[in-house]
């Protein structure tokens, strides 16, 4: 409960001044932590390449992959039987060594197959990769912005303290109301509220950023390059368009449809679906040696394959219609990012630049209430405006990013960069 009289209410305010006042800048998240890594933007793709762990899990899965197909391909293993046979007057045993061969004509194909879908596994985890590399440069900015949002926050907390102390001398002059006193006790609290807000937003996309990035457990990152609102030149929808069938989203399943063509051909109903084919020695009675051969085939009375063959036609045409999908769902996705990315240039290009580096206005906004030309109430109104117009700011910048780097991924353009 609050104290009505002028004195203490001023002390109150000017406790809270303080409190703003200590907080440290944008680097106490990671300054307040033994820098181990200094991390430019322009290196964060190799750093990405080098340490994340989920690069290593896509390197992983093409690994798997490749042993399925060995294990696919491979020759099934040889049998080598023995037979005994002995009665009254005749004694005779055998060593032979057996090999199925299924489907041997059908092994060109199914090689080609398999050839495809590895490629398919290829493009589609180059694909990953790129979209990985884009959120990992949008956590960046993001961090970055937030520091940027931190600095204003504590520039403001400054002149919020100094017009406390404005305040209390009026105050030991008999002109600071109760109402007065209350207001600026109220825009302290709204600023560290906002402060620490930000805070922890930071501290939560830093951790998942880290942990993506493959920064060690304990360890902390320096981000050194500076982001501020960039113009960038667009090439016109139609022109990104055109790069889609080359990007490696569209290749992966134009590859995977070829390779389950392949496979439903090399899976096709067969007049001869196996052969099992064997050759041995085999010795008679009285030192008789000899050998023994043959041949036998699978006859195709209940199972000539056509289920599979089938299943892999439909999983074509599966693939087929998500390739479909995916042309349009991409191309339209395109369309969306380029015109988000020109109107968010066009809003931004128009907030003053000195917005990314301090807030001249609110200091002349402070002289102007130090020499009596602004009510208090108008000053602060104007901190609280500062505030809510700089998080807008630096959301709509961190989208207007966000949206850039997601085009990169998509047609593999090279859109933006920043001075280190």
């Amino acid at each position: 409960m609050f104290h009505r009289t002028k004195r203490s209410t001023v002390k109150v305010l000017c406790a809270w001044g303080v409190v703003i006042a200590g907080f440290s800048g944008p680097g106490t998240p990671t300054s307040a932590l033994a820098n181990d890594l200094s991390i430019r933007f322009d290196k964060l793709e190799a750093y990405a390449q080098a340490e994340s762990p989920r690069v290593r899990i896509f390197a992983q899965e093409l690994v798997k992959l490749q042993a399925e197909r060995d294990k696919a391909l491979r020759w099934s293993n040889p049998e080598l039987g023995y037979n005994h046979e002995e009665g009254a007057n005749i004694r005779e045993w055998q060593i032979t060594l057996r090999k199925r061969l299924v489907m041997p004509f059908s092994q060109p194909q199914r090689k080609d197959g398999w050839a495809d879908q590895v490629r398919s596994a290829e493009f589609r985890l180059d694909q990953a990769t790129s979209n990985l590399l884009a959120d990992l440069k949008t956590g960046y900015v993001h961090l970055r912005l937030l520091d940027a949002f931190l600095t204003h926050l504590d520039q403001l907390g400054d002149i919020v303290t100094e017009a406390s102390t404005t305040a209390e001398a009026r105050h030991s002059e008999g002109n600071l109301s109760g109402i007065e006193s209350h207001l600026i006790q109220f825009a302290a609290l709204s600023l560290d509220a906002s402060r620490r807000n930000a805070l922890q937003e930071r501290g939560e996309i830093a951790a998942l950023w880290y942990a993506e990035m493959g920064v060690s457990p304990g360890n902390s990152a320096d981000l050194v390059t500076p982001v501020v609102f960039q113009p960038v030149e667009l090439a016109s929808s139609s022109e990104y368009v055109n790069l889609l069938e080359g990007r490696p989203g569209i290749q992966s399943q134009v590859a995977l449809q070829r390779a389950l063509g392949k496979q439903a051909a090399a899976a096709q109903p067969s007049l001869v679906p196996g052969i099992d084919v064997y050759a041995g020695f085999k010795r008679f009675e009285a030192e008789n040696d000899g050998f023994v051969a043959g041949v036998a085939l699978s006859l195709p009375v209940f199972d000539r394959n056509a289920a599979v063959a089938r299943r892999h036609a439909a999983e074509q045409r599966i693939v087929e219609n998500k390739l479909d999908l995916l042309r349009v769902r991409i191309t339209g996705e395109i369309e969306a990012l380029v015109n988000l990315i020109e109107d968010a240039q066009r809003v931004l290009s128009t907030i003053p630049v000195s917005l990314d580096h301090d807030p001249p206005v609110m200091i002349n906004l402070l002289y102007s209430y130090q020499d009596g030309q602004l009510t208090l109430d108008v000053f602060l109104n104007a901190i609280q405006i500062e505030v809510n117009g700089l998080r807008d700011y630096y959301d709509q910048l961190n989208t207007y990013y966000r949206n850039i780097f997601r085009l990169e991924a998509i047609t593999g353009s090279s859109i933006v960069s920043f001075e280190r």
